[in-house]
């Protein structure tokens, strides 16, 4: 939901509407400070807002001629945390289109406040530029996604979904939607009785690995 905000200047007054109230005060804060007592263009107020916040998604600046200015701003969220590989010491923030917010140490990873607003753990080198692939991936298996640890993007291919219990489910290179809807009425069931659930020849195969032959190390094959 957007909040509208006003901010009267001498010459001309800006109207924010944004999606988030702390990111308003902020616009506001520097719209006053930059251009008080001023009349802006459009590129000029956009220029210095974009500038000074790498937050921003999605920003319009419209200005009238009767000294009013419009502004439309949607605060980029967390979506999920970034790992370059399984042992990474440092891991980054990014937002659904796979762009990067912040970075930190793995160490300190108890320390980063929003952690609650993370949907999900991405590994591999170029997991951030499949972050599309991988949000279709999470919204699929919405049934198990709170039995899910991280998803690993294999040699820039395709994804495993490692879950909590250690269960891994191998996803096929093409059509892991198409694989991933099918069992999707099943799988709450299957991560308890199987350590590995092949789809990588689905659906003119699927492999099964009974809990009972499980391997506790994770390989990435």
């Amino acid at each position: 939901m957007l909040r509208e905000d006003k901010v009267h200047h001498f010459r001309f007054s800006t109207t924010v509407l944004s999606n988030d109230r702390r990111l308003s005060k902020y616009l506001q804060t520097v719209i006053e400070k930059t251009f008080y007592n001023t009349h802006p263009s459009a590129y000029q107020i956009y220029y210095a807002l974009t500038s000074q916040n790498t937050l921003l998604n999605n920003l319009s600046v419209r200005v009238f001629i009767d000294n009013t200015a419009i502004i439309l701003a949607e605060k980029r969220e967390p979506f999920a945390l970034w790992y370059e590989s399984l042992d990474s010491s440092t891991f980054l923030v990014i937002d659904q289109y796979g762009d990067v917010l912040s970075y930190h140490s793995a160490a300190n990873k108890a320390l980063y406040e929003p952690l609650s607003k993370i949907k999900l753990s991405v590994y591999g080198k170029n997991a951030a530029f499949q972050i599309y692939n991988a949000k279709i991936i999470y919204d699929v298996i919405g049934n198990i996604s709170s039995h899910i640890l991280y998803l690993h993007l294999i040699e820039s291919r395709r994804w495993n979904i490692v879950c909590k219990n250690g269960t891994v489910i191998m996803l096929p290179q093409k059509n892991a939607k198409i694989a991933l809807s099918t069992l999707r009425p099943y799988l709450p069931s299957m991560i308890t009785k199987y350590s590995k659930i092949d789809l990588r020849i689905f659906p003119e195969k699927l492999f099964l690995t009974p809990v009972a032959y499980k391997n506790n190390d994770y390989v990435a094959d």
